[in-house]
């Protein structure tokens, strides 16, 4: 399962809801960040994630809550 929180974060939990991984450390000014353009989050870093989805293949797919949208793919 994966859980997002809203604070630049994110956690991999196994089928027993023990933590087996945390995505992501992000920018601690989120709300400022989150209005901006793409240009201006920081590379490989969340910035206000709001909910993830796993594909097939095991790829995770992570969807911000940014004014301009943003879906990132983690590869498996």
């Amino acid at each position: 399962m994966a859980l997002t929180e809203r604070y630049n974060a994110g956690t991999l939990l196994d089928r027993n809801n023990q933590v087996i991984l945390h995505l992501g450390e992000g920018p601690t000014n989120y709300r400022d960040i989150r209005t901006q353009t793409r240009e201006a989050f920081p590379a490989g870093q969340f910035v206000c994630p709001h909910g993830a989805c796993f594909d097939h293949d095991g790829n995770i797919f992570v969807v911000e809550w940014v004014e301009v949208g943003r879906v990132t793919k983690l590869r498996k």
